[in-house]
Formats: C-alpha cells, sequence, structure tokens
C-alpha cells in the first residue's frame, strides 16, 4: 500500500512541479529574470518541504544537531512559502492570475510534502 501511495504522490510532484514551471516559462510577460526568480522559488519550496517533513518524521531518533537542522529546515520551508506567497500578492497580476500561481505554489507544497511522508514511510516499513 505504501509503494501505491508513493507512487501516486510522487507522480503528483512531478506533475505540480512541471505544471508550475511550464506556467512560468509560458508567460511571455515576464522577463527572464521574472522567470528564474520564480522558478528558483517553486525548487526552493519543494526541496524545503521535502527536508523539513523527513526531519519532522523522524523526531524521534535525532540527537541535538539532527533537532537543530529540523527546526532550521522547518522555517526554512514556512519562509520560503511566505515568500513565494507575498512575492504573487505584490505583483501587478489580475486576482485570477495570482489564485493560479497561489494554487500551484500550494498544489508544489502538499505533493513535496506527500513524497516525503511516504518515502519516510516506506523506509521505515523495510526496515521492520
Amino acid at each position: 500500500m505504501n509503494k501505491i501511495l508513493f507512487g501516486v504522490s510522487l507522480v503528483g510532484l512531478v506533475f505540480s512541479f512541471i505544471f508550475m514551471v511550464v506556467s512560468i516559462w509560458n508567460n511571455t510577460d515576464w522577463m527572464l529574470l521574472e522567470r528564474g526568480y520564480y522558478t528558483f522559488g517553486i525548487i526552493t519550496v519543494t526541496i524545503a518541504v521535502y527536508l523539513a517533513i523527513q526531519l519532522l518524521v523522524e523526531l524521534n531518533n535525532l540527537d541535538i544537531l539532527g533537532k537543530f537542522n529540523m527546526v532550521l529546515s522547518v522555517a526554512f520551508a514556512v519562509i520560503s512559502i511566505i515568500f513565494m506567497a507575498i512575492s504573487i500578492r505584490n505583483t501587478e497580476w489580475v486576482l485570477l492570475e495570482k489564485g493560479y500561481y497561489w494554487m500551484g505554489l500550494g498544489f508544489v507544497t502538499v505533493t513535496s510534502a506527500m513524497v516525503s511522508a511516504t518515502i519516510s514511510s516506506i523506509l521505515r516499513s523495510n526496515k521492520e
């Protein structure tokens, strides 16, 4: 069951990530710098959420340095999500476009967390 959930969440992450990157790079109104900024932001959110969930799942097995890393990764994940949401809000787009990119940001965040949690679950069940 875990492997099926992993497959579904991984497909969701790949599609949501591709959805965001394609929508960013198809927006011809943006300069190259803006496209790179939002692409880097989505990559940062994906990696930060993944690492934060990995460390949160293993919270009981972490030493003091691991707990420090966990606090940093959770803080970085929250800050990167807020930073991207504020960046999207401060644009001059119509509300529909802002909602479209907020939805994409939320989709990438949730699927990244799902993949991370299912990987931890699979690794834990394989140890047993």
